[in-house]
C-alpha cells in the first residue's frame, strides 16, 4: 500500500505578520527587535533576538514596513528599521528548504518563470544593485562608465573573486562572463539607507519594489505548494541585461537615470515574446514579436507598477 503524496506548502503560506515593540528603553526609542545577516555576509536579514516578543528568533525577516529587505546589506536593514514609522509592521517566515537564510544558494536556483520565487530573486537582485556594481569581462560600450554601470575585470580576476567566495551569482553570456559581488560592509562614509530613500531608489526598477503581497498577486491563485528549484549551472546571469539605476555604492545616494523609452504592449509588438524571466536571462533568444520577427536591438520587455508588461529602450 502505497503512501499518498503529500504536496508541501509553498513557504509563503507560512509568512507571519507582527508589530515591531519598543523596548525596555522606550523612552529613548529603543526597539524590541534585532537583526543580523545581511547580503554582506551572504545572507537574508534574520531575527537575532526578540525581548519585545512578536517575532520568532531565528526567522527571515521579508519585509519591514511594506519595503522588502531580501538581498539588503546589516546596516541597510538596520537603517530601514531604525527609520520606518510606527508602528513598525515587519513580515517574518521560518527558514526551509526553498527559502533558506544562504542568500547565494537561493540566487542559484532556477523557479518557473513568472511565479513568486523568481519574481522575488529579481527584487533582491534590484537590493543588491543599490550597494554593488556588477562585475563583466566584456569591454566596455559606449557611455559606460567602469565602476558605476559595471567593474571590467580581466578573466583571470573574474575567477579570481569566484573562487575567493566574492560573487553571490555568476554565469557566462554571449562568450562573456558576468558576476554579482557580495555588498561590502557599510562604512563610516556610506550611512544607511533609510526607509524612505530605499522606497525612492527603487522606484527606477522594473519591480518598482513590490511588497511580498503584490507579489502573491501577481502569482496565480491555487499555486500553493513547495517549488525548491533546481540549481542552476552558470546560468545567464541578470547583470548581463540590468539597467542603470539609482544606487549608493558610495554612500550619497545618487540620481537614477534618465527615464528610458518606453513603448506599451498594447501600442508595440505582441506578448508572443518570451516570459521577462526568459528574455532577460538569455533563456528564449531574443525576443519575438508581430509575425515572428526578433525585438530591435536594445529592446528588451519591463513591467508597470501594476504589472502591465512594455517595452523598454
Amino acid at each position: 500500500m502505497s503512501k499518498a503524496t503529500v504536496k508541501k506548502l509553498h513557504w509563503r503560506s507560512k509568512v507571519q505578520e507582527s508589530f515591531v515593540p519598543l523596548g525596555a528603553g522606550a523612552g529613548s526609542g529603543e526597539l524590541g527587535l534585532a537583526v543580523g545577516g545581511g547580503a554582506d555576509y551572504g545572507e537574508f536579514p534574520f531575527v537575532t533576538a526578540a525581548p519585545g516578543g512578536g517575532a520568532t528568533v531565528g526567522d527571515i525577516i521579508l519585509e519591514i514596513g511594506g519595503t522588502p529587505v531580501l538581498g539588503m546589506t546589516l546596516g541597510d536593514v538596520r537603517g530601514v528599521l531604525n527609520s520606518c514609522p510606527h508602528p513598525i509592521r515587519i513580515k517574518t517566515v521560518f527558514p526551509g528548504l526553498s527559502l533558506c537564510k544562504d542568500l547565494r544558494l537561493y540566487l542559484s536556483k532556477c523557479f518557473t518563470p513568472g511565479s513568486m520565487d523568481s519574481q522575488l530573486q529579481q527584487l533582491i537582485r534590484e537590493n543588491l544593485y543599490l550597494r554593488a556594481v556588477p562585475c563583466t569581462t566584456r569591454q566596455p560600450r559606449d557611455g559606460e562608465i567602469s565602476g558605476v554601470d559595471y567593474n571590467f575585470v580581466s578573466i583571470e580576476e573574474f575567477f579570481s573573486l569566484e573562487e575567493s567566495g566574492a560573487l553571490l551569482e555568476s554565469g557566462k553570456f554571449k562568450g562573456n562572463y558576468y558576476g554579482t559581488p557580495r555588498p561590502v560592509h557599510i562604512g563610516p562614509e556610506s550611512p544607511p539607507i533609510t526607509y524612505q530613500e530605499h522606497r525612492n531608489l527603487l522606484r527606477n526598477f522594473r519591480t518598482r519594489s513590490k511588497s511580498l503581497s503584490n507579489l502573491e498577486k501577481a502569482v496565480e491563485e491555487g499555486d500553493n505548494s513547495e517549488d525548491d528549484g533546481a540549481p542552476s549551472s552558470r546560468a545567464p546571469p541578470s547583470s548581463a541585461h540590468r539597467r542603470r539605476p539609482g544606487r549608493v555604492v558610495t554612500g550619497s545616494l545618487s540620481a537614477g537615470s534618465a527615464p528610458p523609452t518606453a513603448l506599451p504592449l498594447s501600442q508595440s509588438w505582441d506578448s508572443t515574446v518570451g516570459s521577462r524571466e526568459e528574455i532577460e536571462n538569455g533563456a528564449g533568444g531574443r525576443g519575438r514579436g508581430r509575425g515572428g520577427a526578433p525585438l530591435p536591438e536594445n529592446w528588451e520587455l519591463a513591467y508597470s507598477d501594476s504589472g502591465e508588461p512594455y517595452y523598454i529602450k
